[in-house]
């Protein structure tokens, strides 16, 4: 196994703070999909015993990130077209819901999630324009998880929380999200105008249109 890029821990939670630096390995790309992972390869790297590596991956298996497989070992999850689209039902779901709350909450709340969200949109479209595509999903990542949180409920957002980890693990296999220019960027727009006049049924559609698009693309199971 290839170095990973890993730094010298001085953190309390040893165990924490491993899972975050291999998390960000396989969100970035330097793990692959079914790549095995080493116990002692990466506690020797570290220089701490393979216990608290051991609790990381285990954290990161929770997570969807990691599988573990009898007698073989830990490996990165290898997503499938079929793991796409139930993840995507899951966002869809989940947001939609999150959307109800958001637009039966009292005005405050609605404006200060449809300013959040709004300037999340203004830098998606410089950003999908230019082709830089992954600041382009950490954009529409970002977006939705900002939906969710708005809706207050902690377990819906912790939940939601999964479903961006494996996400982001999705993304890791394709090469580009969106192939016309300003798509990402006219989806978002409109769910925020329909969140900022309180139209439930032009939320309701926005959503749908824009997860119909997104598992077209990604999976060809939309159409």
């Amino acid at each position: 196994m290839n170095n990973l890029n890993l730094q010298a821990i001085d953190y309390p939670s040893v165990s924490g703070t491993i899972a975050a630096q291999i998390r960000n390995n396989i969100l970035g790309g330097t793990l692959q999909p079914a790549q095995a992972l080493s116990e002692s390869e990466i506690a020797k790297q570290l220089g701490v015993s393979r216990g608290p590596v051991r609790e990381a991956l285990q954290r990161l298996v929770q997570e969807g990130l990691l599988v573990r497989i009898p007698n073989r070992g830990v490996f990165v999850t290898d997503i499938t077209p079929e793991d796409i689209a139930e993840i995507y039902e899951a966002r869809q779901t989940l947001e939609a819901r999150c959307g109800e709350k958001v637009l039966a909450a009292d005005d405050d709340v609605l404006e200060r999630t449809v300013t959040e969200l709004q300037a999340i949109v203004d830098e998606i479209g410089p950003a999908e324009r230019s082709g830089r595509w992954r600041d382009v999903v950490e954009l529409d990542l970002r977006f939705h998880s900002t939906l969710v949180a708005a809706s207050g409920n902690s377990r819906i957002q912790r939940a939601y929380s999964t479903l961006i980890a494996e996400s982001s693990l999705s993304i890791n296999r394709l090469e580009r999200w969106y192939p016309s220019e300003d798509s990402l960027l006219q989806e978002h727009q409109a769910i925020v105008h329909a969140l900022a006049a309180r139209d439930a049924a032009a939320f309701t559609r926005a959503l749908d249109l824009h997860y119909l698009q997104t598992l077209t693309e990604k999976t060809g199971q939309g159409s």
